[in-house]
C-alpha cells in the first residue's frame, strides 16, 4: 500500500510498468469472466485505472447507448449526463487556462476559437 510522503498527492510514485502490468492481467480477467465483442478486441465490460499521484480522478459519467433506452425518461437522463459532462469538461479547460495565466477574456476568446476550428 502506497504511503505518505512522496510527491504530488502525497503518495508516493506509481511503478508505470507495474500499473501496465495490473492492466493487462485486469483486462484479461474480464475478457475471461465476461466476453469481448463479436470480433473479439474489446472486453463487454471496460475499466479505467488513474494514477492520483499524476492525474486528476475521473470526474465524468459513462454515458449509456441511445439504442438501448426504452423510455423518454431514460434518454432525457443520457442528455442531462451528457449536459452534466461537458459543463466539467468546460470548467476544468477554463481553470486550466487560468492557470497559465489566462483573464477571462482571453479564456473566452481561446475556447470560441478552438471550437470554430473544430467546426
Amino acid at each position: 500500500m502506497p504511503r505518505k510522503g512522496g510527491k504530488g498527492n502525497g503518495l508516493d510514485k506509481v511503478d508505470q510498468a507495474k500499473l501496465g502490468k495490473f492492466a493487462d492481467q485486469l483486462k484479461k480477467q474480464l475478457r475471461k469472466e465476461f466476453g469481448t465483442d463479436e470480433e473479439g478486441k474489446t472486453s463487454n465490460v471496460q475499466f479505467l485505472l488513474i494514477d492520483r499521484t499524476r492525474c486528476w480522478p475521473h470526474h465524468y459519467f459513462t454515458i449509456p447507448y441511445d439504442h438501448k433506452t426504452q423510455s423518454r425518461k431514460e434518454l432525457d437522463e443520457i442528455l442531462d449526463y451528457l449536459l452534466a459532462n461537458l459543463k466539467i469538461a468546460t470548467e476544468a479547460v477554463s481553470s486550466h487556462l487560468k492557470c497559465r495565466g489566462y483573464d477571462e477574456a482571453r479564456v473566452a476568446k481561446l475556447l470560441e476559437q478552438r471550437l470554430d476550428a473544430d467546426r
